[in-house]
């Protein structure tokens, strides 16, 4: 829809579970930008310390983590490096207030 963004924020940690959605966007003439977070395990656990599965669930999320690519249908990717945690709360709130 003309001047309205989608956002997904969950795992779609690998291409494979992302082409659906690129596709399907890809196919409606919407633009895609990927948008890939990079951040020490340290800030990810910060982050999650609400996330019900646990510490271990947030390590393994990381490790088969594949960062988006143009050549999957990406018009756009991104890459944010974020080495604090208020670093990333700030690049996640000017991302979701956008």
């Amino acid at each position: 829809i003309p001047g309205h963004t989608l956002i997904f924020d969950f795992g779609l940690n690998t291409r494979v579970a992302r082409t659906p959605l690129v596709s399907i966007a890809r196919g409606a003439g919407v633009r895609v930008r990927g948008i890939h977070v990079r951040a020490p395990v340290n800030v990810c656990m910060d982050r999650d310390t609400k996330n019900k599965y646990g510490k271990q669930y947030t390590i393994s999320q990381g490790s088969f983590l594949e960062p988006p690519s143009i050549d999957e249908g990406f018009t756009s990717v991104h890459t944010y490096n974020a080495t604090t945690l208020d670093a990333l709360k700030l690049f996640l709130d000017e991302l979701f207030s956008a």
